[in-house]
């Protein structure tokens, strides 16, 4: 009966009747509590990717975090490291709860996509380690080029027409 029973204290009051009835009353109170037992530490990374993207000749992205959780009870120090140089981590290790900062670096890249990962090991939880796939796409930015051009305008004429073309890809 107790495993039904909230937290708490209770009464319990047993009547009994024989074949002559005759009745019979006993009551007992009882105090349920509940210990839940201590739950091992367990590494836990939120979101499982992030995704960048920037122009080239732009530098350093804005950052975004990583959730470094313990879905345990006990404490759970980590360390994190990532598997490419671009990648740039705000710190290399922490204890949980923590907020990673990631961002990336483009310098050097030739524009398209880039694969990495963020990687986080713990010798405090058996699931460890975890790793997050970090996504960085370089676009090619266009540029326009002007050559010089000497067009004289009179005063008398208030306007000039420019005519901009851009050529290649």
């Amino acid at each position: 009966i107790a495993s039904v029973l909230s937290e708490g204290n209770h009464v319990i009051t047993l009547r009994a009747a024989d074949s002559h009835s005759q009745t019979g009353i006993a009551s007992i109170a009882i105090q349920v509590t509940r210990t839940r037992p201590t739950l091992p530490s367990s590494l836990s990374l939120a979101p499982s990717d992030l995704s960048f993207s920037i122009g080239t000749g732009n530098l350093e992205t804005a950052p975004d975090v990583i959730a470094v959780r313990n879905n345990g009870d006990a404490t759970l120090n980590w360390s994190a490291s990532a598997d490419q140089a671009w990648i740039h981590l705000g710190a290399s290790s922490g204890s949980a709860p923590a907020n990673l900062s990631v961002s990336t670096n483009a310098a050097g890249l030739s524009p398209g996509f880039h694969t990495g990962h963020v990687t986080v090991v713990t010798s405090d939880a058996a699931n460890s380690p975890q790793s997050v796939t970090v996504n960085l796409n370089v676009v090619s930015l266009k540029t326009l080029q002007f050559n010089s051009i000497d067009k004289a305008v009179g005063e008398s004429v208030g306007t000039a027409t420019i005519t901009v073309t851009r050529a290649g890809d």
